[in-house]
């Protein structure tokens, strides 16, 4: 397991989908069905929520950084889209919402808890495109 140090897109964009199926994998000792879905949103929402407390320091960066990973895979497999660098951070691109940072919303859900769910963000994505439909 890695951590995204270079800042190359196709060197990130590689880490970042093994990053996530190194978390796919930790969600699967549980819950064996779950991929990058729904289902898997809402399983990595409970995981940080369960994790917070006991973060600190470099262990919540690498957290950060693989949940990050996950969530972002997520968010590709179910509305499309690209890793891509924006505003210096690497985010995903989405023809439907533009460009949304996966690692942020994980660092503030570890921050502030429920109230800047995952699982509710892309619940709320969902929605959106429902309603457009």
């Amino acid at each position: 397991m890695a951590l995204l140090t270079d800042t190359s897109l196709e060197y990130a964009t590689g880490l970042c989908r093994r990053n996530a199926v190194h978390v796919l994998k930790l969600a699967w000792t549980t819950q064996p069905e779950l991929g990058f879905d729904r289902a898997g949103v809402r399983w990595l929402d409970q995981y940080i929520e369960d994790s917070r407390s006991s973060l600190a320091g470099d262990l919540q960066h690498e957290f950060v950084q693989f949940m990050g990973c996950y969530y972002g895979q997520c968010l590709i497999a179910t509305f499309g889209g690209r890793w891509e660098y924006s505003e210096g951070e690497l985010g995903i691109r989405m023809d439907r919402f533009g460009v949304t940072y996966p690692f942020v919303a994980v660092a503030r859900q570890i921050e502030v808890g429920s109230a800047a769910s995952v699982a509710a963000s892309f619940q709320a994505a969902i929605d959106c495109l429902a309603e457009a439909a």
